[in-house]
C-alpha cells in the first residue's frame, strides 16, 4: 500500500538520523533530526494527554509537534483524534488536515478524517466530497486497510440524511462486502430499503441486523414486518 501510515509504530522507538527524508508524492523534503526528534516527543506527550482524557492540553502539544516539524504525519492524525470531541469551531482541524493532504498526496485516510469533520457539522455536501476521495485514494493504496469500509459506510449516512436513499444503498452495499458482519450498516440500509418501497429487503436486513447484535432493529421489525 502507497499512503497507509501506521500511527502507533511511527511513534515507538523511532528516532531520526540527520539523513531521514520525509516523502511528499514524488518529492522528498529533507528533514531536521532534531526537529523530528521534538516532535516525536511532543507527540508521544500528547497520547499520554488523550489516555488522561486532557485533549484541550493535547492538542497544545500537536500543533507545537506540527511547527517542530510540519512532516510528521502521526501529529496531524493525533491533533484530528485530540480535537474532533472537543466543542467549538473546527476550522483549525480543517487546515491542519488540508495541510496534510498537500503534503501526503492521495492519502485516503486524511480525505476520511476530512469527511468525518464536515458530516459531524452538517456539512453532508463537503462530507460526500472528502469521502468519495478517500474511496477513489484506496483503490490506489489498497482496500485492506481496516477502516475502508467506513469510507462507503459514512457517505451512506451523508446521503440517507439527504435523503439520496439508492446512492446510500449502493454505498451500504460495498461496506458490506468489506465488513460483513457490521449490524449498523444492515440497520441503515434497512431504512434506506423500507424509503424506496423495498419492505422486504429492509425487513431482512433489521433481522440480520438483530442478529449481529443492534437492538434498535427489534422496534423496526415490530413496527414494519409484522
Amino acid at each position: 500500500m502507497k499512503c497507509h501510515y501506521s500511527y502507533v509504530l511511527f511513534l515507538i522507538g523511532f528516532f531520526v538520523t540527520p539523513e531521514v527524508l520525509a516523502q511528499s508524492q514524488q518529492d522528498y523534503i529533507e528533514v531536521d533530526a532534531e526537529m523530528r526528534n521534538k516532535a516525536i516527543l511532543l507527540t508521544q506527550e500528547a497520547l499520554q494527554l488523550l489516555e488522561e482524557e486532557k485533549n484541550n492540553l493535547a492538542v497544545l502539544k500537536l500543533e507545537a509537534a506540527i511547527e517542530a516539524d510540519s512532516t510528521f504525519y502521526p501529529a496531524f492524525v493525533g491533533i484530528y483524534n485530540a480535537g474532533r470531541s472537543l466543542a467549538g469551531d473546527k476550522s483549525y482541524l480543517i487546515n491542519y488536515l488540508e495541510r496534510a493532504k498537500a503534503l501526503f498526496r492521495q492519502n485516503d485516510e486524511l480525505c476520511y478524517y476530512l469527511g468525518n469533520i464536515y458530516q459531524n457539522e452538517m456539512d453532508f455536501e463537503n462530507a460526500i466530497r472528502e469521502y468519495g476521495e478517500a474511496i477513489r485514494y484506496s483503490k490506489i493504496n489498497g482496500e485492506d486497510y481496516p477502516i475502508v469500509y467506513a469510507y462507503y459506510f459514512n457517505r451512506a449516512n451523508c446521503f440517507l440524511k439527504t435523503q439520496q436513499y439508492r446512492k446510500a444503498i449502493t454505498d451500504y452495499d460495498y461496506s458490506l462486502d468489506l465488513s460483513p458482519n457490521n449490524a449498523d450498516i444492515y440497520t441503515n440500509r434497512g431504512y434506506c430499503h423500507l424509503k424506496v418501497q423495498e419492505k422486504e429487503k429492509a425487513c431482512f436486513d433489521w433481522s440480520r441486523g438483530l442478529e449481529l447484535g443492534n437492538p434498535q432493529n427489534k422496534k423496526y421489525l415490530e413496527t414494519h414486518c409484522r
